[in-house]
C-alpha cells in the first residue's frame, strides 16, 4: 500500500535557499512562546496560508502541522519556538 502522494519542491528551490537572497527570506517569521501562543499561532498561519492562496483541506493541513509542530516545541523543547515558513 502506498502512502499519500508528498508533493516534491519546485525547480529551483534548494539553490534559492542556499543563496539567502532577499527573494528567499522566509514570509512568515514568528517566534511563540507558551501554550497561550499556539492559538494567535493558528489564526496567523490561517491567514497567511490563505494569503499564500491555500484554501479547503491544503490549508487546514497546514495549520494542523503547524500546531502540532508548535506545540511539540513547547512542550519538549524549552517552551516555545520560531516558525519560519518560505513560500516556493
Amino acid at each position: 500500500m502506498r502512502g499519500p502522494a508528498v508533493d516534491r519542491p519546485p525547480a529551483g528551490y534548494w539553490v534559492c535557499m542556499r543563496s539567502r537572497t532577499a527573494s528567499c527570506q522566509p514570509s512568515l517569521d514568528q517566534p511563540f512562546r507558551g501554550v497561550r501562543s499556539l492559538a494567535g499561532l493558528r489564526r496567523l498561519v490561517s491567514a497567511h496560508g490563505a494569503a499564500l492562496g491555500l484554501s479547503g483541506e491544503r490549508l487546514q493541513a497546514l495549520v494542523t502541522v503547524v500546531h502540532e509542530l508548535a506545540a511539540n516545541a513547547v512542550r519538549y523543547a524549552g517552551g516555545g519556538g520560531r516558525l519560519r515558513i518560505w513560500r516556493a
